[in-house]
């Protein structure tokens, strides 16, 4: 039995950290400023941006997860569902299952579906996937030396199609689920149905404040009145784009504690960055102050909330108390500020 069933793109995410005047031309490159998501639509786009990167042109047919790292790029396994996934205790991450749609062109794997497939086994992570025409997404992490603020793009590829499964087929305890998944496309119509019809317990992670907006932000708001979620994780300015009539102060370590969501959603998760995290735990309420790091040493802010979330869930699951979970999430969250992959896998 699957205790835990994550669904995501097949996702590569390419983090740098860049010159000021690359990072601009990349922004420029997108229409994006620092710390907006993006998704491109073409994939020449992802050429040029390839390109501005490395400073030199890659072929389609290269091994492009191989070349990129060794031009000192980051290259790692994507998608915010497995990064809650590989900061989980290797007992549930074994017991869990990874849900993506992956790329062949020409009847050939594309050399990122296949970086992905290894990365997803070398985390001991269950996967299933389907198989379609076209290219595996890839996403970019780019932050200039100057600035700690990431901006983030993906090319949708391949992770648009979905073909569906049968999730009763697997019992899963708590699937996890990231709200860019719920924008659009094959995937969002299946996620939502799961959601609407309550075919297994769902945790939802806010994803990005610059998303939470029109219908998006419409779905996960009846989600929550209609009590469809079992675990809910995001950021204060998550938690403020979600619901902007809610007072700010109710944002805050000391506010969460009155946060209306606790009367909707049993397991809820706030983080606030350098401010700590606090929690709702079916009916409990508990705070973790952050774990000092100098600002020296923070390389990447990417990835830091899917980590606390992994953590919680992992927690919920396991039956742990709350107040160790939280501080085992501030320690784990620390720990992916130092490294560029925006990925961790928990000890």
């Amino acid at each position: 039995m699957a205790e835990l069933v994550a669904f995501g793109p097949s996702l590569v995410d390419v983090a740098a950290r860049l010159t000021q005047e690359q990072f601009d031309s990349c922004a420029r490159l997108l229409g994006a400023t620092a710390g907006e998501w993006r998704r491109i639509h073409d994939y020449r786009t992802v050429r040029q941006l390839i390109r501005e990167l490395t400073g030199h042109p890659i072929s389609d047919r290269a091994d492009l997860p191989t070349l990129l790292a060794r031009r000192g790029l980051a290259v790692a396994a994507g998608s915010s569902t497995l990064g809650m996934l590989s900061a989980m205790p290797a007992e549930v991450r074994r017991a869990s299952t990874y849900v993506s749609s992956v790329a062949r062109n020409e009847g050939v794997f594309d050399p990122f579906s296949l970086f992905f497939i290894a990365a997803v086994k070398a985390a001991e992570v269950q996967h299933r996937y389907g198989v379609a025409e076209g290219g595996n997404p890839i996403g970019f992490v780019l932050s200039s030396n100057t600035d700690p603020e990431k901006m983030l793009a993906m090319y949708p590829g391949v992770a648009e199609r979905f073909g569906g499964m049968d999730l009763t087929g697997l019992s899963p305890q708590l699937v996890l689920l990231d709200a860019y998944e719920l924008l659009g496309g094959e995937l969002s119509d299946f996620l939502h149905r799961c959601v609407s019809r309550s075919v297994a317990p769902v945790a939802l992670s806010l994803g990005n404040s610059h998303i939470l907006h029109g219908k998006l932000q419409r779905q996960v708001r009846r989600y929550v009145a209609q009590r469809r979620l079992t675990v809910l994780c995001g950021n204060a300015e998550e938690y403020g784009a979600l619901f902007p009539e809610v007072d700010p102060a109710l944002c805050t370590p000391a506010g969460f504690r009155h946060h209306p969501i606790r009367q909707v959603v049993p397991f809820a998760l706030m983080t606030f960055g350098d401010r700590g995290m606090a929690c709702h735990w079916d009916g409990r309420y508990a705070v973790a102050e952050a774990v000092p790091i100098e600002p020296s040493e923070i390389v990447n802010t990417s990835g830091a909330g899917d980590t606390a979330a992994g953590v919680f869930c992992a927690g919920i699951l396991l039956g742990h108390p709350p107040q160790q979970t939280l501080e085992t999430a501030a320690e784990l969250s620390t720990d992916v500020l130092r490294v560029h992959s925006s990925r961790i896998l928990a000890a």
